[in-house]
């Protein structure tokens, strides 16, 4: 059964405007196994990077979350964010480095200035697939901020 038809002028050629519902055709949209150990994305912890003063021969924990209160270094907030982890460095020569604050950088720790597509797409509006939305930002924090309450 059709839901409306185009009929041309001799009436003999009926086209469907919806397609007839199935078990079938449902099926091809659907799935009936869950998503396994959803991966997070990260947040955005800044949308500028930070100018950070390294010094050689140090090891330092990059947050690549974007939860850490101690941005750009990792505070363990990661624990709470499924699948993502700090990656620890070290540089070459102790000077001033910009560092990712976006975590959207393909050149991990340090800024690809990658930012500023980030600023672009919450300037201009657009949906950015790689990051965190708030909503998610919001239950970790949350669930953070509860656990240091039961501490104290």
């Amino acid at each position: 059964m059709f839901r409306g038809v185009i009929r041309s002028p001799s009436s003999l050629c009926r086209i469907p405007l919806t397609p007839p519902r199935s078990k079938f055709t449902l099926s091809l949209y659907t799935t009936d196994t869950p998503v396994s150990n959803p991966v997070d994305k990260p947040a955005i912890g800044r949308k500028i990077p930070y100018f950070v003063n390294l010094e050689k021969g140090k090891t330092y924990s990059w947050c690549s979350c974007g939860l850490s209160s101690k941005q750009p270094f990792c505070d363990g907030s990661h624990v709470h964010a499924k699948g993502l982890k700090p990656l620890k460095f070290e540089v070459q020569e102790s000077k001033k480095y910009l560092l990712c604050g976006c975590k959207q950088t393909k050149n991990k720790p340090y800024c690809d200035l990658t930012h500023i597509k980030v600023i672009g797409k919450s300037f201009f509006g657009g949906n950015d697939e790689k990051s965190m939305t708030e909503q998610r930002k919001a239950e970790i924090l949350s669930l953070i901020n509860e656990k240091q309450t039961n501490k104290t």
